[in-house]
């Protein structure tokens, strides 16, 4: 039986499990990692949603991955527009859709805030 996906906006009580997963996202590339400045950031983040959005992705009840949109402006593309600052799946959950769908959903979402990402495709 396969579990629902499903997504929510990051909000500080999740920041331990960010770190987690942000740390492990880093180590992917030997990035350097730095807790302490990652927990503001967030907090930043969470904090003032003109800079853009961190979302949760769920694989039933379980927190498989983020996904940031950060917010910016562009005279190309005549107002806000936006990048995925960060995107990160577990290792586990690789593989079954959930990248796709969590990309779906982000490209819904910055529609819904005046964000048209037509150049995704």
């Amino acid at each position: 039986m396969s579990r629902k996906t499903t997504f929510a906006l990051a909000k500080k009580n999740n920041i331990p499990e960010l770190l987690e997963m942000m740390e492990e996202f880093y180590a992917i590339d030997s990035y350097p990692f730095d807790p302490d400045k990652a927990s503001r950031l967030i907090e930043e983040l969470i904090a003032t949603p003109a800079l853009g959005r961190l979302w949760l992705t769920f694989q039933g009840e379980e927190l498989v991955g983020y996904i940031v949109l950060a917010f910016g402006f562009s005279f190309e593309y005549a107002g806000r527009d936006a990048m995925i600052d960060e995107f990160f799946i577990k290792e586990p959950a690789r593989g079954k859709g959930l990248g796709k769908a969590t990309l779906e959903y982000v490209e819904l979402q910055a529609k819904a805030v005046g964000i048209i990402l037509s150049t995704w495709k």
